[in-house]
């Protein structure tokens, strides 16, 4: 039986690459969905022809769902009532589920964002799979999410624009994820790309306010920088040099948070 699904209304396309976009709602709309489909994912205005059994296999929220003794286990129709829901992001992970994704993902389409607007996206993806327990879909994420924060911080050479996002994953005011891999993969690039940090003032200061690491965080990252739990010891050739680049981040962050 073919696994499939097909996204009735067209996705929002980016305004970085309308004809791309185009092209990725065209191979989206044209996706066989005739054979098997058992279930029919609403949100708001926008439905998804799934598969009870491929949900299942993928999400542990479904087979609890499907596998209840309550009228959603048999009806035809299964609401995604949260208002924060968003169908792009939904059909992402449907992607990837069903295998029907492309290289770039979890993008929709190779080029449909920049590299700050995909480490952004893989945040958002990220979230929603952890609302839906998706496990496999979580890790694909944080892979992505990790190639994508060191294509950024490489290209521009700075981390100027990921103190927002590092305070938002683990931050003291970091929503509580079922799972914690993102959170992981945000300290392991923080230890990875520490003498990039070390040079952002913004980091610094924002670091000294007590915004960007949650005590927690603070020790995660002291240990993934002292003995390098979870770090990819390649990447980092010289760990005294960034244990004392990372102690004088420490230090300068303390003066600025007093001055």
């Amino acid at each position: 039986m073919k696994k499939s699904f097909r996204h009735v209304l067209p996705l929002k396309t980016s305004p970085h690459n309308t004809r791309k976009g185009s092209d990725a709602k065209t191979r989206l709309s044209t996706l066989d969905i005739s054979q098997g489909r058992d279930v029919v994912l609403e949100l708001r205005c926008h439905k998804f022809f799934a598969h009870r059994a491929v949900l299942s296999e993928n999400s542990p929220f479904f087979k609890r769902a499907f596998n209840s003794k309550f009228s959603v286990a048999t009806s035809l129709m299964f609401s995604l009532d949260d208002i924060d829901d968003d169908p792009e992001i939904v059909a992402t992970i449907l992607n990837h589920v069903y295998h029907v994704h492309n290289e770039d993902i979890p993008t929709l389409s190779a080029g449909h964002f920049t590299l700050d607007k995909k480490t952004e996206f893989c945040y958002s993806v990220y979230m929603t799979a952890d609302k839906y327990d998706c496990p496999l879909v979580r890790q694909e994420v944080c892979r992505r999410f990790f190639n994508a924060t060191g294509a950024l911080v490489k290209q521009s050479g700075s981390t100027s624009t990921l103190t927002p996002i590092v305070a938002t994953i683990c931050g003291p005011k970091a929503l509580q994820l079922t799972d914690l891999s993102l959170e992981q993969c945000m300290l392991k690039i923080c230890a990875v790309y520490i003498d990039a940090f070390v040079l952002d003032r913004g980091f610094i200061r924002e670091l000294g306010q007590g915004n960007v690491l949650s005590i927690g965080n603070h020790e995660k990252l002291d240990a993934l920088l002292s003995h390098r739990h979870g770090t990819d010891v390649s990447v980092l050739p010289d760990i005294q040099a960034h244990l004392e680049r990372y102690g004088h981040l420490r230090r300068l962050s303390s003066m600025w948070s007093q001055g």
